[in-house]
């Protein structure tokens, strides 16, 4: 299990620059403020998605 996190991690710091690209380029295009409301609203869609996965997974 401790490979898994391990392998996520780096998975998620080696392609962080994608985020920060795409950030920079809706920022541009619609502006700072929307691309932080966007990004708020990805990471609690997302929350939401692995709540009701992890409550689904629970169950089985």
């Amino acid at each position: 299990m401790q490979g898994r996190v391990m392998r996520g991690s780096i998975l998620a710091i080696g392609f962080g620059w994608v985020g920060h690209l795409a950030m920079g380029a809706v920022g541009e295009a619609v502006g700072v403020r929307w691309a932080i409301g966007g990004a708020g609203l990805v990471v609690m869609l997302t929350g939401l998605l692995v709540l009701a996965a992890s409550s689904m997974l629970r169950r089985v």
